[in-house]
C-alpha cells in the first residue's frame, strides 16, 4: 500500500474507535434492572393491593435467587399505615457492616 492509503486507513480506524461509544444505547438510555422494574411496578400498583402484594413477594423471591441476593426490603407507602417489610431470616442485618 502506498503511504497515502496507509494514512487513510489509520485515520479511518481511529475515527471508528473514537466514534463507536457514541452509538451505544447506554449513552442515551439507562436500562432498568429487574429490581428497579419490580419496585416501580409495586409503586404503580400499590403494595397493599392484591396484585401489589403478590408482586412484592414475587420480587423478593426473584431477588433472593441472585448472586448478590436481597436481604431486606422495606416499603413505606404514603397511607399512614405501617411499612411493609421483608428480611431474610438467614441473615442478621445488625451484624453487617454499615456499608453493606
Amino acid at each position: 500500500m502506498s503511504d497515502f492509503t496507509t494514512r487513510k486507513v489509520v485515520i479511518l480506524v481511529l475515527a471508528l474507535l473514537f466514534s463507536s461509544p457514541v452509538f451505544t444505547v447506554t449513552n442515551y438510555v439507562v436500562e432498568p434492572s429487574s429490581y428497579d422494574y419490580g419496585l416501580d411496578l409495586i409503586k404503580l400498583l400499590g403494595v397493599r393491593s392484591e396484585a401489589g402484594g403478590k408482586l412484592f413477594y414475587e420480587v423478593v423471591a426473584e431477588q433472593t435467587k441472585l448472586e448478590t441476593p436481597l436481604i431486606e426490603l422495606y416499603i413505606q407507602p404514603n397511607d399512614g399505615l405501617p411499612a411493609v417489610e421483608w428480611s431474610d431470616p438467614k441473615v442478621e442485618v445488625k451484624k453487617l457492616r454499615k456499608v453493606e
